[in-house]
């Protein structure tokens, strides 16, 4: 069968040899189907994949009458329907296939199963759609959809996060994903998290280090430069090791500004866990020297 494994034994004197046999799966065929126009006997189409090999088409008939062409086309063949009733130029998507249509010609790349009840007419135009990190975005039937989208359709967004930005590294607040996207224009949509920015630390991203403001919403993946004017450092969180950049997660962060702790015969601990090497400004400490303990606030 195909894909399937089979394994043969074959006893050896002193041994037994055993040999796998992987067949490889056969690829895919859809069906194409003609009508309207497109199948006009005054006027005969033919369909090609590539540039040599024409498909013979099968009649589909109702009530003995020919009501439809039937081609079978195998999966990710590169396909040309040449009529000349094919008059529009520019781009359809049409069952989720994308067909560019010139005078004369149809082509595009056979996916699933297409039904074409007549030579296609261009309507709205077509943008680019762009999934970021942590985003998947459907279409309305649920299919996931990216690349050529036409104006106008409503898209599906699930991130990782539950919120997304569009056409934006960072904003105040982040969509809340229930939320669709209408295409309009180009546009990228990214999962975002908060970041907050405290205790002094301020962050900016990209090469024109745009600032970020604190409890802005930024795209997952996006590596941000934190500083801490008068501080020591920054830290994630109450206390850890200095940080200069941070990438943000699909986890809402908190980043303070901190000074550097040095403990000479001291243990200090933060709500009972040990410090690391900075603590973020106005924590509290417990110290302990020996077997007295003292709280101080910094």
């Amino acid at each position: 069968m195909d894909g399937q494994k089979v394994t043969i034994t074959v006893p050896v004197t002193n041994a037994d040899v055993t040999v796998k046999i992987t067949t490889d799966k056969a690829p895919a065929v859809y069906t194409l189907t003609l009508k309207g126009n497109l199948m006009d006997t005054n006027d005969p189409t033919t369909v090609w994949t590539g540039a040599s090999t024409e498909i013979e088409g099968i009649p589909i008939k109702e009530f003995g009458k020919v009501t439809a062409m039937e081609y079978k086309i195998p999966e990710n063949a590169a396909v040309t329907i040449m009529d000349g009733d094919i008059t529009d130029v520019g781009t359809v998507r049409i069952n989720g296939i994308l067909i560019d249509t010139n005078a004369g010609e149809l082509t595009f790349t056979m996916s699933d199963n297409l039904t074409l009840t007549g030579a296609p007419t261009v309507g709205a135009a077509v943008f680019t759609l762009t999934a970021g990190e942590g985003i998947v975005l459907k279409d309305a039937d649920g299919n996931e959809i990216t690349g050529p989208v036409a104006s106008g359709t409503q898209v599906t967004v699930e991130s990782e996060t539950g919120y997304y930005l569009q056409d934006k590294v960072a904003d105040t607040s982040g969509v809340v994903d229930t939320n669709k996207v209408t295409v309009a224009a180009d546009t990228a949509v990214y999962a975002a998290s908060k970041v907050e920015l405290k205790q002094g630390a301020a962050a900016t991203y990209g090469t024109s280090n745009t600032s970020v403001t604190d409890g802005n919403y930024v795209a997952l993946g996006t590596e941000l430069k934190v500083t801490a004017a008068g501080k020591s450092g920054v830290v994630v969180g109450t206390t850890g090791d200095a940080i200069t950049t941070y990438v943000v997660t699909k986890d809402d962060v908190v980043l303070n500004g901190a000074w550097k702790v040095e403990l000479t015969d001291v243990t200090a601990t933060i709500g009972g866990k040990a410090i690391g090497a900075y603590v973020a400004d106005g924590q509290t400490l417990t110290a302990t020297v020996g077997h007295r303990r003292r709280d101080q606030c910094h």
